[in-house]
């Protein structure tokens, strides 16, 4: 099940790509997420052709119910990623720490000037399988509606927090 958003960000492509990049920003994103416990960027090295390769952990403070633990976890999931510096494209998944081999999130982020040059848009096009038999679907439509939303979210607070930094 795919789908894209795109958000108004308030800087150009490149100053957008240095916010996104930056772990501090990552780390701001998931501490204003009432949802979300943690954030650790966990892996990050550059390959010879300078894109930049990495790994977070997240974990959330959902309540899951035992049941559905026994199938997706406890809420953990790992971003693999890597930011390809020619293309300005970043391409991840989403790695649950449990059923993996079941549910998995691929993305792309990419992001494209607007108007005056001082603005972008940030387009995410991302695709959700999920191999489960009778819930399937009704899982696929669950992750999407909290993916909006934390897509809604991130790109709030990137603005908010570009206005912050612009401001001193």
């Amino acid at each position: 099940m795919g789908y894209t958003v795109t958000h108004k960000i308030e800087t150009d492509v490149d100053g957008f790509w240095k916010a996104f990049l930056d772990p501090e920003l990552g780390q701001a994103i998931q501490d204003d997420l009432k949802e979300y416990a943690g954030f650790e960027v966990v892996e990050e090295r550059r390959d010879e052709q300078g894109n930049l390769h990495r790994k977070i952990n997240v974990w959330s403070k959902f309540e899951i119910p035992a049941i559905a633990q026994k199938l997706v976890g406890d809420g953990r999931y790992a971003e693999v990623g890597v930011f390809d510096v020619s293309a300005k494209r970043y391409k991840a998944q989403y790695i649950p720490n449990k059923s993996a081999d079941k549910i998995r999130t691929d993305f792309v982020i990419y992001a494209r000037p607007v108007g005056d040059g001082k603005h972008c848009e940030r387009v995410i096009e991302v695709d959700n399988t999920v191999k489960v038999f009778g819930i399937g679907g009704v899982l696929a439509s669950v992750m999407e509606k909290t993916q909006r939303e934390v897509h809604e979210h991130s790109a709030d607070f990137t603005n908010k927090w570009l206005r912050e930094r612009q401001a001193k």
